[in-house]
């Protein structure tokens, strides 16, 4: 849900006395697609856990040949992949990723243990995402929606 369809489902079961608000929330977060505004309003505002599905968008060239990313990558000698999902376990996000791949899996995994990113990291990597980036995804958001 983004915030608009989770207030309407809020509101309108708001006299519903079996209605059981939901404890986790599905959006699209990688480092191309950060709302940090959802984040608080979920998870503050409501205790809602954030779930992060594409997290590395699909191993797609856009978020994974990022430069940024990669100059992080060459840094501390990891995947792409792998400053992706770390950047994700440091905002808190559980990550829904998906391989069949066993080598991905072990560096998906070993992504969990990897020294921290310093705030200033962390900064440069949350700046990759742009007003473009978060447009995009919400035109996609209401078209697949609104079957328009």
């Amino acid at each position: 849900y983004v915030k608009e369809d989770f207030e309407e489902l809020l509101q309108s079961n708001e006299k519903n006395k079996n209605f059981i608000k939901p404890s986790v929330n599905q959006l699209c977060i990688n480092p191309l697609y950060l709302q940090s505004d959802l984040f608080d309003y979920y998870q503050k505002k409501h205790d809602v856990i954030v779930q992060a599905y594409k997290p590395l968008e699909r191993a797609d060239d856009t978020l994974l040949k990022n430069e940024k990313i990669l100059k992080i990558s060459g840094k501390y000698n990891i995947s792409a992949a792998q400053v992706c999902l770390k950047w994700g376990f440091q905002h808190n996000l559980v990550e829904l990723v998906k391989t069949n791949t066993p080598k991905r899996m072990t560096e998906n995994i070993n992504s969990l243990f990897l020294k921290d990113f310093s705030k200033e990291e962390m900064e440069y990597l949350d700046s990759i995402t742009t007003s473009e980036n978060i447009e995009n995804w919400t035109k996609r958001y209401i078209k697949r929606k609104t079957g328009l």
